[in-house]
């Protein structure tokens, strides 16, 4: 098991790579979001976003989005509850019921290529392991009008297992840093410490951000005094980034902090589980191989971000 990538980045990158073999194996209609109402909503009788929401891990805001869209494209009905006008039910259509029996196969498909690096004995024990770490029962949620047959198959799912794990490990950060500093960046401030300086291209690989987003993060942690860059002298087409002392302060001073975050992250597992999930998630999310960091020892202790 590695030393320098942690829990949540590990996650962050198991989630990046489960969305592209979906893409790859099922496309872009269904996104697995989506796969996941139309499956919470046919395996249960007259169910409200509410309880649709929390078995499907979305928030408020994201299952909105998520069930306009499946309305729009006539999968499912919203509707609002004759009893009580403030609930809104949803109902799968005849052609989302067609929708769904089509995609089920491709969605087991996925499943299967994107547990491919694993050994499939080793499966059964990663699920459990995951389902510990998002800190799920065995039935659902007290209150939540949802069949078993609906839990069961959202929480066996690896990928929505991992999407659930990332969102926790999103919950701890923010409970930890709330808005002082967010995961992203601090990835990018943590490889930048690691290396002295680097370019966007390298930060793309080393933090797992795409381009529009990395850049983004850059421009804020310079406008907030973290970062500066520089013009290579050589190739005006390479832009080097530094630390400024501010995040270099920030560098060291995190660290016990997001070591804090990934052992309330860890906290539901064993001792011995421990390793052996980081081993897994790390095959999952490293399939060509980990990018290979220069680090440059600067006297401070080196701990694993993010």
């Amino acid at each position: 098991m590695s030393q320098f990538w942690t829990l949540g980045h590990i996650l962050r990158r198991c989630h990046q790579a489960n969305i592209a073999t979906w893409a790859a194996t099922v496309g872009s209609v269904p996104t697995a979001p989506q796969y996941a109402v139309l499956t919470v909503v046919a395996g249960t009788d007259r169910p409200d976003m509410q309880d649709v929401g929390s078995v499907a891990s979305l928030d408020k805001t994201t299952l909105t989005g998520v069930a306009r869209r499946l309305e729009r494209d006539g999968w499912i009905l919203r509707y609002q509850d004759p009893g009580d006008r403030r609930r809104f039910l949803l109902k799968l259509t005849a052609s989302g019921a067609i929708a769904l029996r089509q995609t089920a196969p491709l969605a087991a498909e996925a499943q299967i290529a994107f547990l491919a690096p694993v050994p499939s004995q080793d499966h059964e024990r990663l699920i459990q392991l995951l389902r510990q770490l998002c800190r799920l029962s065995a039935t659902p949620p007290s209150g939540a009008d949802i069949s078993m047959a609906a839990w069961q198959e959202m929480t066996t799912s690896p990928g929505h297992l991992i999407r659930r794990a990332q969102q926790a490990h999103t919950a701890h950060w923010q409970a930890e840093f709330g808005q002082e500093l967010t995961g992203p960046q601090h990835s990018v401030i943590r490889m930048v410490g690691l290396q002295t300086r680097t370019t966007h291209s390298r930060l793309t690989e080393l933090a797992a951000l795409d381009k529009a987003t990395l850049s983004s993060v850059v421009n804020r942690l310079v406008q907030i005094g973290f970062l500066s860059t520089q013009t290579d002298q050589h190739d005006r087409r390479v832009r080097w980034i530094t630390l400024t002392n501010a995040g270099r302060e920030m560098f060291v001073t995190a660290q016990p902090r997001v070591q804090r975050v990934q052992a309330e992250l860890a906290a539901p597992l064993v001792d011995e589980d421990r390793p052996w999930l980081q081993e897994v998630l790390e095959k999952l999310a490293f399939r060509s191989g980990a990018p290979e960091v220069d680090i440059v020892t600067t006297g401070a202790t080196v701990s694993p971000g993010e």
